[in-house]
């Protein structure tokens, strides 16, 4: 079994959950990759096809693709038929984002990368896990009536709304915990039913033991990270 939500949160051995978040976990699917999607192939989900609406043949843009979240847009998107193009913090980032299906990978710190973004464009879809850094440059690339979903961001940021406005592009937010219950089985339904087909492979950087989870913050937070962080309870 695996829950989509507890009451008094996980970092424990046992936890207290409501029975309609409880889900049956596979037998083809390990505790490891289980539990390496959680909250991040939640959002993911929510991003792509709740708040951006994306369909197959779109073109998605994921700005901060090989973080947990982002590993998991790129796999759905490429699963249901859509171009995807990524960016990453290094050449291992690029390598990981091409092996998972992306047409471009790009570095996203590397002066000039944003004129490879651009060729490749544009987008129906832009998912952005850095809002305060990427906006402005993503209402540059967004296709017309395409959809910006802002997932992460770090502060403000200054943009040229006519940017939005020539193109009739929306800006949309994500926020996990306004999905409705029929929302979240839907997404947990799709989800296994990924992971059963082999379409979904959660990418796992490093497993920490719970008494070293101040250790695993430090490494979620650190440059250079590939999918997920994880933390080990010992029963």
């Amino acid at each position: 079994m695996f829950t989509t939500g507890a009451v008094n949160g996980t970092y424990a051995t046992h936890c207290l959950v409501d029975q309609s978040t409880l889900h049956q976990l596979p037998q083809e699917v390990s505790f490891e990759a289980g539990a390496a999607l959680g909250t991040a192939a939640m959002a993911a989900y929510r991003s792509l096809f709740i708040r951006g609406e994306a369909c197959p043949g779109d073109a998605v843009l994921v700005h901060g693709a090989t973080g947990g979240v982002g590993v998991v847009c790129v796999q759905l998107a490429r699963a249901h038929g859509m171009k995807v193009v990524g960016t990453a913090d290094d050449e291992k980032g690029v390598e990981l984002l091409k092996r998972l299906g992306c047409s471009g990978a790009f570095i996203h710190h590397k002066e000039g990368y944003f004129e490879g973004v651009r060729s490749s464009g544009p987008f129906d879809v832009i998912i952005e896990c850095l809002a305060n850094i990427n906006l402005g440059k993503d209402l540059e690339v967004v296709a017309k009536n395409g959809r910006v979903v802002i997932v992460g961001s770090r502060g403000k940021v200054q943009i040229d709304p006519r940017d939005a406005m020539i193109r009739e592009a929306d800006v949309r937010g994500m926020f996990l915990t306004l999905q409705t219950p029929r929302q979240r089985d839907e997404a947990v339904s799709c989800l296994l039913q990924h992971l059963v087909q082999g379409t979904l492979k959660p990418v796992i950087t490093e497993i920490f033991d719970l008494k070293d989870a101040p250790a695993a913050h430090q490494r979620v937070v650190a440059p250079n990270i590939h999918g997920k962080v994880l933390l080990r309870p010992k029963l």
